[in-house]
C-alpha cells in the first residue's frame, strides 16, 4: 500500500512547472496587448478589457498556485488600471513596469519570501502619477538621523534645515530602518555605536535595498581611519570630532549630485 501514496514532491513541482509555462504565456500576451494599445490604438476599449481581464486572470493563478506575491503585484496593478479609458504614454509605461516586475518574480519563484517582498513590491507605479511624483519630490527633502546625542543631533540637523531640508531625528535605530525603508529619503545619517545597534550593520542591510538606490547613506564615526576598516559601499563617512565641516561638505555634495 506504501505504493498508493503519492509523491507530493512530484506533485508540487509539477504544479511548479504548469504555473512557470502558463503565468509566461499570460506575461506574453500581455505585452502582446500592450504593443497593440500604444501602437495608435489608446482607446480600443476591447482590447482595455482583454488586458484586464488578463492581469485578473494572472492574480487568480497567483492563489491557486500559492504564489501570493503574483496576487498582490496583480492588484496593485488592477487598482492602477481602475477607472482609465486612454492608454496614453505615461500609462503604457507604468504597465511596463507592472509587466517587469511580474516577468522578474515568475522567473525568481525560488527567492519568493517573506524578506523580501518589499524588494518586489515597492517601486511600483501609483495610480496616480501626480501623487507619485509629489512624493519623490518630498522624499528628496527628507533627512533621517539616527543619533543619540541630541547636541550631536542638533548640530547636523540645523545645517540641513538652512539648506531646505526636513529633519527626523530618531533615537531607535530599527524604526529609523523601516521608516527608510517604506519612505526611501534622500539622505539617511546614523552614529557608528547607538547602544548595542552596530550603525555599520544597519547601512550594509539599506545598501542592499532596491527601493534605497538613491538614498545618500553616511555615518558618523569617532576615527574615520577605523571606520574605513568596515569597507562599506557607498557611505560617506562623516567625523564626530569635525562634524560642522563635514556636514558642510557633505550637504554641497548632495546638493549638486
Amino acid at each position: 500500500m506504501v505504493d498508493d501514496i503519492p509523491n507530493m514532491d512530484a506533485i508540487l513541482a509539477q504544479m511548479k512547472d504548469q504555473f512557470l509555462d502558463t503565468a509566461i504565456e499570460k506575461i506574453n500576451l500581455l505585452n502582446e496587448i500592450l504593443k497593440k494599445l500604444s501602437a495608435g490604438n489608446q482607446g480600443d476599449q476591447a482590447l482595455q478589457d482583454q488586458f484586464r481581464r488578463e492581469v485578473h486572470s494572472l492574480k487568480g493563478m497567483g492563489g491557486t498556485f500559492q504564489v501570493p506575491l503574483v496576487t498582490e503585484i496583480c492588484q496593485k496593478f488592477e487598482l492602477y488600471l481602475e477607472g482609465e479609458t486612454h492608454f496614453n504614454e505615461s500609462l503604457v509605461e507604468g504597465c511596463h513596469q507592472f509587466i517587469g516586475r511580474l516577468t522578474d518574480l515568475i522567473n525568481n519563484t525560488q527567492d519568493q519570501n517573506d524578506n523580501t517582498s518589499m524588494d518586489w513590491i515597492g517601486g511600483l507605479p501609483l495610480k496616480n502619477d501626480a501623487v507619485e511624483e509629489a512624493k519623490q519630490a518630498d522624499s528628496k527633502k527628507i533627512v533621517v538621523l539616527v543619533i543619540a546625542s541630541d547636541a550631536l543631533a542638533n548640530d547636523i540637523k540645523v545645517n540641513f534645515v538652512e539648506n531646505d531640508f526636513e529633519v527626523i531625528v530618531y533615537r531607535s535605530a530599527f524604526a529609523a530602518f523601516e521608516y527608510a525603508f517604506m519612505n526611501a529619503p534622500a539622505v539617511f545619517i546614523i552614529t557608528e555605536q547607538l547602544g548595542e545597534v552596530n550603525g555599520a550593520e544597519i547601512l550594509r542591510a539599506l545598501h542592499g535595498v532596491k527601493s534605497l538606490s538613491r538614498t545618500t547613506l553616511a555615518m558618523v564615526c569617532a576615527d574615520r581611519r577605523e571606520a574605513l576598516k568596515e569597507n562599506l559601499k557607498s557611505v560617506h563617512l562623516l567625523s564626530e570630532k569635525n562634524i560642522d565641516n563635514d556636514i558642510m561638505n557633505f550637504i554641497s555634495i548632495i546638493v549638486s549630485a
